[in-house]
Protein backbone atom coordinates (compact mmCIF):
# COMPACT_ATOMS: atom_id res chain seq x y z
CA UNK A 1 0.00 0.00 0.00
CA UNK A 2 3.17 2.36 1.11
CA UNK A 3 4.51 1.96 -2.28
CA UNK A 4 0.98 2.46 -4.40
CA UNK A 5 0.81 5.24 -2.29
CA UNK A 6 4.31 6.51 -3.58
CA UNK A 7 3.52 5.91 -7.48
CA UNK A 8 0.51 7.77 -7.32
CA UNK A 9 2.31 11.13 -5.74
CA UNK A 10 5.03 10.54 -8.21
CA UNK A 11 2.68 10.17 -11.26
CA UNK A 12 0.37 13.27 -10.32
CA UNK A 13 3.77 14.86 -10.10
CA UNK A 14 4.90 14.13 -13.70
CA UNK A 15 1.85 14.85 -15.37
CA UNK A 16 2.18 19.06 -13.24
CA UNK A 17 5.55 19.26 -14.38
CA UNK A 18 4.37 18.56 -17.87
CA UNK A 19 1.56 20.80 -17.81
CA UNK A 20 3.21 23.56 -16.69
CA UNK A 21 6.28 23.23 -19.42
CA UNK A 22 3.06 22.76 -21.67
CA UNK A 23 1.91 26.84 -20.78
CA UNK A 24 5.16 28.24 -20.23
CA UNK A 25 6.59 26.99 -23.98
CA UNK A 26 3.23 28.28 -25.50
CA UNK A 27 2.71 31.62 -27.37
CA UNK A 28 -0.93 33.40 -27.95
CA UNK A 29 -1.85 32.94 -31.39
CA UNK A 30 -3.36 35.86 -32.88
CA UNK A 31 -6.90 35.47 -34.40
CA UNK A 32 -7.21 35.58 -38.00
CA UNK A 33 -7.48 38.92 -39.71
CA UNK A 34 -10.91 38.92 -42.05
CA UNK A 35 -12.61 41.64 -44.28
CA UNK A 36 -11.53 42.72 -47.45
CA UNK A 37 -11.10 46.52 -49.20
CA UNK A 38 -14.93 46.59 -50.45
CA UNK A 39 -16.31 45.87 -46.85
CA UNK A 40 -13.85 48.74 -45.73
CA UNK A 41 -15.56 51.15 -47.98
CA UNK A 42 -12.30 51.07 -49.80
CA UNK A 43 -11.64 51.91 -53.72
CA UNK A 44 -8.71 51.08 -56.13
CA UNK A 45 -6.06 48.82 -54.99
CA UNK A 46 -4.93 49.88 -51.62
CA UNK A 47 -1.66 48.18 -49.65
CA UNK A 48 -1.86 49.90 -46.12
CA UNK A 49 -4.16 52.21 -44.57
CA UNK A 50 -2.46 54.43 -41.63
CA UNK A 51 -5.31 55.54 -39.68
CA UNK A 52 -4.16 58.90 -37.26
CA UNK A 53 -6.11 61.17 -34.77
CA UNK A 54 -6.01 65.11 -33.89
CA UNK A 55 -7.83 66.81 -31.18
CA UNK A 56 -9.07 70.63 -32.15
CA UNK A 57 -9.26 72.89 -29.02
CA UNK A 58 -9.70 76.16 -28.34
CA UNK A 59 -6.77 78.94 -27.16
CA UNK A 60 -7.15 82.39 -26.94
CA UNK A 61 -10.18 82.56 -29.25
CA UNK A 62 -8.37 80.47 -32.19
CA UNK A 63 -8.47 76.79 -32.94
CA UNK A 64 -5.54 74.65 -32.50
CA UNK A 65 -5.06 71.30 -33.53
CA UNK A 66 -2.96 68.99 -31.35
CA UNK A 67 -0.43 66.42 -32.03
CA UNK A 68 -1.30 63.42 -33.86
CA UNK A 69 -1.75 59.43 -32.11
CA UNK A 70 -2.29 56.55 -34.45
CA UNK A 71 -5.45 54.70 -34.45
CA UNK A 72 -4.97 51.80 -36.46
CA UNK A 73 -3.02 50.20 -39.76
CA UNK A 74 -4.32 47.61 -42.05
CA UNK A 75 -2.41 45.79 -44.59
CA UNK A 76 -4.36 44.28 -47.43
CA UNK A 77 -2.82 41.66 -49.96
CA UNK A 78 -2.96 42.11 -54.19
CA UNK A 79 -6.29 40.29 -54.66
CA UNK A 80 -7.86 42.87 -51.59
CA UNK A 81 -8.28 40.39 -48.70
CA UNK A 82 -7.17 42.05 -45.44
CA UNK A 83 -4.11 40.12 -44.48
CA UNK A 84 -2.93 42.34 -41.16
CA UNK A 85 -4.27 44.96 -38.50
CA UNK A 86 -2.64 46.36 -35.55
CA UNK A 87 -5.43 48.94 -33.56
CA UNK A 88 -4.00 50.87 -31.08
CA UNK A 89 -6.02 51.99 -27.88
CA UNK A 90 -7.33 55.34 -27.16
CA UNK A 91 -8.53 56.88 -24.33
CA UNK A 92 -12.25 58.41 -24.56
CA UNK A 93 -15.31 58.48 -22.75
CA UNK A 94 -18.26 55.85 -23.63
CA UNK A 95 -20.93 57.49 -25.15
CA UNK A 96 -24.00 57.47 -22.82
CA UNK A 97 -26.90 56.84 -24.85
CA UNK A 98 -27.56 54.83 -28.38
CA UNK A 99 -25.71 56.57 -31.65
CA UNK A 100 -27.82 56.93 -34.98
CA UNK A 101 -25.94 57.58 -38.39
CA UNK A 102 -26.31 58.84 -41.43
CA UNK A 103 -24.51 58.31 -44.79
CA UNK A 104 -23.90 59.85 -48.12
CA UNK A 105 -23.30 57.91 -51.23
CA UNK A 106 -20.20 56.38 -51.02
CA UNK A 107 -21.18 54.97 -47.45
CA UNK A 108 -19.12 57.63 -45.84
CA UNK A 109 -20.68 58.85 -42.03
CA UNK A 110 -22.12 62.54 -42.76
CA UNK A 111 -24.06 62.71 -39.22
CA UNK A 112 -24.19 60.64 -35.77
CA UNK A 113 -27.03 61.65 -33.35
CA UNK A 114 -26.38 60.87 -29.92
CA UNK A 115 -30.28 60.26 -28.38
CA UNK A 116 -30.61 58.91 -24.29
CA UNK A 117 -32.89 56.71 -23.01
CA UNK A 118 -35.47 58.51 -23.57
CA UNK A 119 -35.72 59.36 -26.80
CA UNK A 120 -34.23 62.54 -26.41
CA UNK A 121 -31.35 64.00 -28.71
CA UNK A 122 -28.00 64.49 -25.92
CA UNK A 123 -25.41 66.01 -29.13
CA UNK A 124 -24.94 65.80 -32.51
CA UNK A 125 -21.67 65.68 -35.08
CA UNK A 126 -21.49 66.50 -38.53
CA UNK A 127 -18.57 65.00 -40.50
CA UNK A 128 -16.61 66.65 -43.91
CA UNK A 129 -14.39 64.75 -46.66
CA UNK A 130 -11.52 65.29 -48.10
CA UNK A 131 -10.98 62.44 -50.64
CA UNK A 132 -8.20 61.67 -52.65
CA UNK A 133 -8.02 60.57 -56.83
CA UNK A 134 -9.67 57.36 -56.02
CA UNK A 135 -12.42 58.70 -53.93
CA UNK A 136 -11.46 57.92 -50.73
CA UNK A 137 -11.27 60.18 -47.89
CA UNK A 138 -7.56 61.09 -46.38
CA UNK A 139 -9.05 63.24 -44.40
CA UNK A 140 -12.39 63.42 -41.95
CA UNK A 141 -12.97 66.47 -39.69
CA UNK A 142 -15.69 65.70 -37.18
CA UNK A 143 -17.45 69.05 -35.71
CA UNK A 144 -20.18 68.88 -32.30
CA UNK A 145 -23.39 70.78 -32.56
CA UNK A 146 -23.51 74.43 -30.16
CA UNK A 147 -26.05 76.71 -29.38
CA UNK A 148 -24.58 80.29 -28.45
CA UNK A 149 -26.62 83.18 -28.74
CA UNK A 150 -30.08 81.73 -30.61
CA UNK A 151 -27.87 80.07 -33.43
CA UNK A 152 -27.16 76.56 -33.58
CA UNK A 153 -23.25 75.89 -35.24
CA UNK A 154 -21.17 73.22 -35.57
CA UNK A 155 -17.47 73.74 -33.97
CA UNK A 156 -14.21 71.43 -35.09
CA UNK A 157 -13.50 68.82 -32.63
CA UNK A 158 -11.01 66.30 -33.96
CA UNK A 159 -9.60 65.36 -37.23
CA UNK A 160 -8.95 61.91 -38.65
CA UNK A 161 -6.26 61.12 -41.42
CA UNK A 162 -5.86 58.58 -43.24
CA UNK A 163 -2.23 57.87 -45.26
CA UNK A 164 -3.35 55.34 -48.35
CA UNK A 165 -0.73 53.66 -49.86
CA UNK A 166 -1.80 51.64 -53.28
CA UNK A 167 -0.59 49.29 -54.99
CA UNK A 168 1.15 50.49 -58.54
CA UNK A 169 -0.06 49.07 -61.65
CA UNK A 170 -2.29 50.22 -64.88
CA UNK A 171 -5.42 51.20 -62.64
CA UNK A 172 -3.02 53.76 -60.63
CA UNK A 173 -2.61 55.51 -64.12
CA UNK A 174 -5.36 58.01 -63.75
CA UNK A 175 -5.85 61.55 -63.96
CA UNK A 176 -3.96 63.52 -61.46
CA UNK A 177 -1.16 60.50 -60.57
CA UNK A 178 1.73 60.99 -63.15
CA UNK A 179 2.59 57.57 -64.29
CA UNK A 180 6.38 58.57 -64.65
CA UNK A 181 8.79 61.11 -63.30
CA UNK A 182 8.67 64.67 -64.38
CA UNK A 183 11.60 65.23 -67.00
CA UNK A 184 13.43 67.96 -68.01
CA UNK A 185 12.68 69.54 -71.73
CA UNK A 186 16.00 67.65 -73.61
CA UNK A 187 17.76 69.71 -76.70
CA UNK A 188 17.56 69.71 -79.83
CA UNK A 189 18.62 66.64 -82.06
CA UNK A 190 22.58 66.65 -81.95
CA UNK A 191 24.00 66.70 -85.51
CA UNK A 192 24.82 62.39 -85.30
CA UNK A 193 21.36 61.54 -84.58
CA UNK A 194 20.02 64.33 -86.97
CA UNK A 195 21.80 62.33 -90.22
CA UNK A 196 23.50 63.37 -93.22
CA UNK A 197 20.96 65.18 -94.65
CA UNK A 198 20.38 67.75 -91.32
CA UNK A 199 24.55 68.31 -91.62
CA UNK A 200 24.21 70.71 -94.56
CA UNK A 201 24.52 73.79 -94.12
CA UNK A 202 21.93 76.67 -93.86
CA UNK A 203 22.43 79.25 -96.77
CA UNK A 204 23.32 82.07 -95.13
CA UNK A 205 21.58 84.77 -97.94
CA UNK A 206 19.72 83.91 -100.89
CA UNK A 207 21.50 84.85 -104.14
CA UNK A 208 19.03 86.25 -106.62
CA UNK A 209 20.89 86.47 -109.74
CA UNK A 210 22.81 83.20 -110.63
CA UNK A 211 25.41 84.82 -113.13
CA UNK A 212 28.40 82.69 -114.70
CA UNK A 213 29.82 86.09 -115.70
CA UNK A 214 33.29 87.37 -114.61
CA UNK A 215 33.28 90.47 -112.16
CA UNK A 216 33.78 93.37 -113.83
CA UNK A 217 37.62 94.37 -112.78
CA UNK A 218 39.01 96.39 -115.97
CA UNK A 219 35.98 98.44 -116.03
CA UNK A 220 34.27 97.59 -119.10
CA UNK A 221 30.64 96.83 -119.31
CA UNK A 222 29.78 94.00 -117.96
CA UNK A 223 27.45 92.39 -121.45
CA UNK A 224 23.64 91.00 -120.60
CA UNK A 225 23.24 87.66 -121.07
CA UNK A 226 20.76 86.92 -124.26
CA UNK A 227 17.08 87.95 -124.15
CA UNK A 228 16.09 84.69 -124.40
CA UNK A 229 18.47 83.46 -121.17
CA UNK A 230 16.51 83.07 -117.96
CA UNK A 231 18.15 82.99 -114.43
CA UNK A 232 17.67 80.06 -112.83
CA UNK A 233 15.73 80.06 -109.75
CA UNK A 234 17.95 79.48 -107.41
CA UNK A 235 15.13 81.04 -104.72
CA UNK A 236 13.03 78.19 -104.59
CA UNK A 237 16.22 75.68 -104.41
CA UNK A 238 17.56 77.62 -101.46
CA UNK A 239 13.73 77.26 -100.06
CA UNK A 240 13.47 73.31 -100.59
CA UNK A 241 17.24 72.87 -98.81
CA UNK A 242 15.74 75.31 -96.30
CA UNK A 243 12.70 72.87 -95.59
CA UNK A 244 14.81 69.80 -95.71
CA UNK A 245 17.00 71.40 -92.64
CA UNK A 246 14.31 72.84 -90.53
CA UNK A 247 12.80 70.05 -88.36
CA UNK A 248 11.14 70.04 -85.33
CA UNK A 249 12.75 69.59 -82.19
CA UNK A 250 11.65 66.50 -80.28
CA UNK A 251 10.90 68.22 -76.41
CA UNK A 252 10.08 65.50 -73.52
CA UNK A 253 7.28 66.03 -71.62
CA UNK A 254 5.79 65.09 -68.55
CA UNK A 255 2.09 63.46 -68.30
CA UNK A 256 1.52 65.92 -65.64
CA UNK A 257 2.15 68.93 -67.75
CA UNK A 258 0.22 67.07 -70.65
CA UNK A 259 -3.13 66.32 -69.21
CA UNK A 260 -3.30 69.86 -67.73
CA UNK A 261 -2.67 71.12 -71.00
CA UNK A 262 -5.32 67.99 -72.93
CA UNK A 263 -8.77 69.68 -73.80
CA UNK A 264 -10.15 66.33 -73.67
CA UNK A 265 -8.17 62.89 -72.28
CA UNK A 266 -9.97 59.73 -73.50
CA UNK A 267 -9.17 56.97 -71.47
CA UNK A 268 -7.56 53.89 -73.49
CA UNK A 269 -9.11 50.55 -73.38
CA UNK A 270 -6.71 47.97 -71.64
CA UNK A 271 -5.78 45.11 -73.43
CA UNK A 272 -7.13 41.73 -72.13
CA UNK A 273 -4.36 39.80 -72.88
CA UNK A 274 -1.95 42.34 -71.11
CA UNK A 275 -4.09 42.35 -68.08
CA UNK A 276 -4.32 38.64 -67.33
CA UNK A 277 -0.57 38.89 -67.84
CA UNK A 278 -0.42 41.73 -65.23
CA UNK A 279 1.66 43.53 -67.62
CA UNK A 280 2.69 47.20 -66.52
CA UNK A 281 5.28 49.70 -67.47
CA UNK A 282 5.65 53.23 -68.85
CA UNK A 283 4.40 53.94 -72.20
CA UNK A 284 5.79 56.46 -74.41
CA UNK A 285 3.52 58.73 -76.57
CA UNK A 286 4.66 60.79 -79.89
CA UNK A 287 2.79 63.80 -80.39
CA UNK A 288 3.06 65.61 -83.54
CA UNK A 289 1.93 69.34 -84.04
CA UNK A 290 -1.29 70.30 -85.78
CA UNK A 291 -0.78 72.26 -89.28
Amino acid sequence: MKYLLVLLIALCSFAYTSTAQTNATATPVAGETSGNREQDGLRGPVRRVRVETANIVTRNGKQVELPKSVVEVSTYDAAGRKIDSVAYPVQGAIAPGKEEYKYDDKGNIIEMTLRGSDGSVLSQEKYTYDLDEFGNWKKMTAAIAIYENGTISYEPTQVTYRTLTYYYGPAVATPGVPAAPVTAPSKQRTDAEAGPDANKPAPTQTPSVVSSTPANVAGKPTPLPPTNTQPLPATSTAADASKEDVRPAILRISEEVLRKAAITLPEPQYPADAEMARASGPVQVELLPKH
